[in-house]
């Protein structure tokens, strides 16, 4: 649904997906959030929220969202910007 780069600092670049559980994830649990607002105004700030709800579940990190931003860079992907195609998975 929706792709990231995650790039942490010290350690080596990698791409997650946000799925709908993810997205539905930050939908009930922030306010005001939805999958229309990210579509017509984007925010970064939103964005790196999906990002790191999607890491938590798919790549097992374990630190708070502050930390994430603190420690991470994250650029959303588009289908045609992903650099090993649709079976990469986060390590």
């Amino acid at each position: 649904m929706m792709r990231f780069k995650i790039m942490p600092d010290g350690a080596e670049a990698f791409e997650v997906e946000a799925t709908s559980r993810d997205l539905s994830f930050w939908e009930r649990t922030v306010k005001g959030a939805s999958l229309g607002s990210i579509s017509e105004n984007p925010r970064m700030c939103d964005l790196e929220h999906i990002a790191y709800i999607a890491c938590k579940r798919r790549a097992g990190y374990s630190g708070t969202l502050d930390d994430f931003r603190a420690s991470a860079d994250v650029k959303p992907l588009d289908d045609d910007e992903s650099e090993a195609g649709p079976t990469q998975t986060a390590p």
